[in-house]
């Protein structure tokens, strides 16, 4: 992908059917860091992204407001079939979730006290920390060749590991900061 690339598309228009398959198996397989099963899915498994075009748009979907698996899925979804798409996906993504999430409340209320909820529960943050930093992991390693994107992407977890500063100032202003030097660059590059 070069830096003229705006916003990388997928491989090709995927169906609904596509679609809903692999927004379905995200959402039903995607336990602590759903970007992390995401990733799996949408470049390991199917394809449809290398790690540099998924962490692009994974990165656009964390700038908007709301959950940014579901900003992932829409934004994928309506670049493949419209708005119809986008509903596609994201349905697909939050309806299994959402059902199971109310069968299990309904009997959470009932066990909550028990110690080995507790452990369960303490193990599965632990797991779902180490999801999303292997993901985190992953997307940086392809940077790797971009020492400008790398930087970006090291100012970001600067502000909010070092600084403390909110996510969504953060999102905002090094991804203000990325877009003028990506803008810049191509300027450059079309100049030459």
């Amino acid at each position: 992908m070069g830096s003229d690339d705006v916003l990388a598309p997928a491989p090709h228009a995927h169906s609904h059917a596509e679609l809903a398959g692999a927004f379905l198996k995200i959402g039903l397989l995607g336990f602590g860091g759903v970007a992390a099963m995401a990733r799996r899915v949408l470049v390991e498994e199917r394809g449809w992204f290398d790690d540099e075009a998924y962490a692009q748009y994974l990165g656009l979907g964390q700038t908007l407001p709301g959950a940014n698996t579901v900003n992932l899925a829409v934004l994928i979804g309506d670049e493949a079939q419209g708005l119809s798409g986008a509903l596609t996906a994201m349905g697909a993504l939050i309806a299994p979730p959402l059902v199971l999430l109310i069968v299990i409340l309904s009997v959470y209320d009932r066990i909550e006290g028990l110690p080995l909820v507790r452990a369960a529960l303490a193990g599965m943050a632990s797991t779902g920390a180490g999801l999303v930093f292997g993901t985190g992991l992953r997307m940086a390693w392809s940077l790797r060749r971009r020492a400008v994107g790398l930087l970006f992407g090291l100012a970001a977890i600067g502000l909010v590991a070092g600084l403390h500063a909110p996510l969504a100032w953060t999102a905002l202003g090094v991804g203000a900061a990325s877009m003028v030097y990506a803008a810049w660059a191509l300027r450059q590059e079309t100049a030459a």
